[in-house]
């Protein structure tokens, strides 16, 4: 099985992981503390602290995606110098 990976379609990948954890921070800010809703007040004020804490879990798999794919765009790029090197070296001893 071959997989193969544009330079640019990874960048874009790698951003859109990086926009996704920022636009979730920037969202955190708006999560009220207190919720006015009666009886049901703790109980809505709960829900809430639970989605704020699985956006920032959220916010972090995304982080931690951007730099995953940061680093395959990396050894991708080490590998095929690599090869490059390895076929120059052939090519030159076929001279």
């Amino acid at each position: 099985m071959t997989i193969r990976i544009d330079p640019r379609s990874a960048e874009g990948i790698q951003s859109a992981h990086v926009d996704a954890a920022d636009g979730i921070d920037d969202l955190a800010g708006s999560i009220p503390e207190s919720v006015d809703g009666g009886e049901g007040a703790p109980d809505l004020t709960g829900i809430l602290a639970e989605v704020a804490d699985a956006a920032g879990t959220l916010a972090m798999i995304n982080r931690a995606s951007s730099e995953m794919v940061t680093s395959s765009i990396l050894d991708l790029q080490v590998t095929d110098e690599d090869v490059a090197f390895t076929f120059e070296l052939l090519a030159s001893e076929v001279r």
